[in-house]
């Protein structure tokens, strides 16, 4: 939702880069607040948060409708305005000017129980094995969906032999019995599926594989972009269930990596991201001119983001079907596999349950 369908939210002029997004039961309750104006300020004004650019206000909000507030590059949040956001128990997420994941604020919360079993549960190299090849075989199966999901639309005979192939690797991924062996397999899956997705896409895009970080075209910049605005929602999930969002039993320990959110986030990476994307191209939503390139990098431009975040909320709306049957949105099946995840580490039972998508 944007800010203007609000009855309590105050705006003059409001640009496209300032985004006030309903929760998954599109009610006016809670709120994700996007902003990525540079230069922009959020500023205290009592118990509501105000977001000024070039000494005008963009936009006033209650900061009881805010549930998080995500800010890129250069952003100012003010002082009293982060003990607001944090005193409503709303969580602050940081992403750079290029729009990669920097880090975020969460209130305080009482976690320390889990958090132990948690450790223990991640040095015994047969559980985190198991329950990393589970995640890894859900989004192996989720990749092949997208790709059959289109493929009666793709010009492509080769398309059906990747899916071939993605089904063997998802089998493979079943049975595995180390974690490097894991990550070999999910490297090979990788590349036949960016290959498969490289087929559904207008020619004219210029899309030439995935590149990771370090963008060279709009579709990867936009993959970029999209998977930092996961990577907060699901950080935001893991440590909701009271586990440490840096302890994963896939991804290794690094400063400053949310090891176990990267590892949750592998099943929504095609189903949540990667979808969201593909439609966003393959419907000319975007076309590659809202990209610039800065010193062989490419990035999204103001216009680009905000398409990016208008199809990821919509992503977010979708409905899916849970292993227990329940249909839920997309943002509410995170949390749901989050819980899961607590349930793995209390219980020593690694058996993952995906989401079903068809």
């Amino acid at each position: 939702m944007s800010a203007d369908s609000s009855a309590d939210v105050r705006e003059r002029e409001q640009p496209f880069d300032v985004e006030l997004t309903e929760d998954e039961q599109g009610h006016a309750a809670r709120h994700a607040l996007y902003v990525a104006r540079r230069g922009a300020s959020v500023r205290r004004h009592g118990r509501r948060l105000r977001v000024e650019a070039d000494d005008q206000l963009v936009v006033e909000v209650p900061a009881g409708l805010v549930d998080r507030a995500v800010l890129l590059g250069s952003v100012h949040l003010s002082g009293p305005a982060r003990t607001l956001l944090l005193e409503e128990g709303a969580e602050i997420v940081l992403l750079g000017r290029m729009g990669g994941y920097l880090g975020r604020f969460e209130p305080a919360s009482g976690t320390s129980s889990r958090r132990r079993r948690q450790l223990v549960a991640v040095e015994d190299d047969a559980f985190a094995t198991r329950l990393a090849a589970g995640i890894i075989a859900a989004k192996v199966s989720h990749q092949r969906t997208l790709l059959l999901r289109y493929h009666r639309r793709a010009d492509d005979s080769l398309l059906a032999v990747t899916v071939e192939r993605l089904d063997a690797l998802g089998e493979q991924c079943r049975l595995v019995d180390s974690r490097p062996s894991l990550l070999g397999l999910e490297g090979s899956a990788a590349r036949l599926y960016f290959e498969g997705i490289e087929t559904l896409l207008p020619g004219e895009l210029r899309f030439r594989g995935r590149t990771g970080r370090h963008a060279g075209d709009a579709f990867n910049a936009t993959l970029n972009f999209t998977y930092a605005l996961l990577l907060s929602e699901v950080t935001a999930a893991v440590a909701s269930v009271g586990l440490d969002p840096a302890t994963g039993v896939l991804h290794t320990d690094f400063r400053g990596r949310a090891s176990m959110a990267l590892d949750l986030m592998e099943e929504f990476r095609p189903i949540i991201a990667d979808a969201t994307v593909v439609d966003l191209f393959r419907r000319r939503l975007l076309t590659g001119s809202e990209a610039t390139s800065i010193a062989d990098r490419c990035r999204l431009t103001d216009e680009g983001r905000r398409r990016c975040i208008d199809g990821y909320e919509r992503r977010l709306a979708t409905i899916v079907t849970t292993a227990s049957g329940e249909r839920t949105t997309f943002r509410r099946a995170i949390h749901l596999q989050a819980r899961q995840l607590a349930r793995r580490i209390d219980t020593g039972e690694p058996i993952w349950e995906p989401l079903q998508w068809r």
